[in-house]
């Protein structure tokens, strides 16, 4: 069944403007004017008016986590819940966290994964890896995940998940031998631990200490941290939900230095 969105406004990377939209399936199959549009709408064809409507792609949301098990408690959407509110706010893709746990091989994790995602999503979705238990055995399973598809990983610096900096020096030798890239989540985490004890000392437990015991430095000093050690594996890496601008600092004077390091950047509203 083919359908024709007429008149409305195709918003793209490089801009916006007003044509016609042929979708063939579930593909877009033309993006131009009435008439050329007309053409190649063969055979049965509904038209829908979108006047006045923005029409965009398909957005992709490559960083979710979908019942998700850390830090003692759970995330509040699985994959059902999830990608239908994706999909109510035009996300047609999304690539979740599958989580290697303590004990678990990488297959393991991978495979509990897809039992949590298979038959509920509704939309398409894709996985990235977490490491949190590195060995030699792990090391010698990414080759069959890159065979899989599994060509991103997630290395954390904090919660029970963390990863120290020599198992994170040692991912990053192996990912660079397989082809792989690994987005990190940068804090320091003896800070925080010593700043969350001060504050539980002072029974000041309320949100406002949030903030308080996770400053921008423990951010920045993590991203420093990581992006040393990349420099001399020299491989590219991931900084995901970069929340402050001393962050975003240490990542810039890496670029300078010559560095490839790519940024998702997390807004907050205070």
């Amino acid at each position: 069944m083919k359908q024709i969105l007429r008149g409305g406004t195709v918003v793209t990377g490089s801009g916006s403007f007003q044509a016609d939209v042929l979708i063939d399936g579930e593909k877009v199959a033309a993006v131009g004017t009435g008439e050329e549009i007309g053409k190649l709408a063969q055979g049965d064809t509904a038209v829908e008016d979108v006047r006045g409507c923005l029409l965009f792609p398909g957005f992709i949301d490559a960083h979710t986590h979908f019942d998700l098990h850390v830090a003692g408690t759970v995330t509040a959407d699985d994959f059902e819940t999830g990608t239908r509110a994706a999909v109510r706010g035009g996300t047609t893709t999304i690539v979740d966290f599958g989580t290697q746990y303590a004990g678990e091989s990488l297959a393991e994790g991978l495979k509990n994964w897809h039992e949590k995602a298979d038959g509920k999503c509704s939309c398409d979705y894709g996985f990235h890896m977490s490491i949190s238990d590195w060995n030699p055995s792990v090391s010698r399973e990414l080759d069959d995940m890159m065979e899989a598809g599994i060509t991103s990983f997630k290395l954390y610096m904090t919660y029970d998940t963390q990863v120290d900096d020599r198992t994170i020096f040692e991912i990053l030798r192996r990912l660079k031998e397989v082809g792989g890239i690994t987005g990190v989540h940068c804090e320091n985490s003896g800070m925080i631990a010593a700043l969350q004890a001060e504050a539980k000392a002072q029974g000041k437990m309320g949100v406002s200490s949030h903030p308080a015991t996770r400053p921008a430095a423990a951010e920045a000093e993590a991203i420093d941290r990581l992006l040393r050690l990349a420099e001399v594996v020299d491989i590219p890496v991931i900084v995901v939900h970069l929340t402050c601008r001393e962050g975003y600092e240490v990542i810039m004077e890496a670029r300078r230095r010559g560095q490839k390091v790519y940024a998702e950047t997390c807004l907050s509203i205070c």
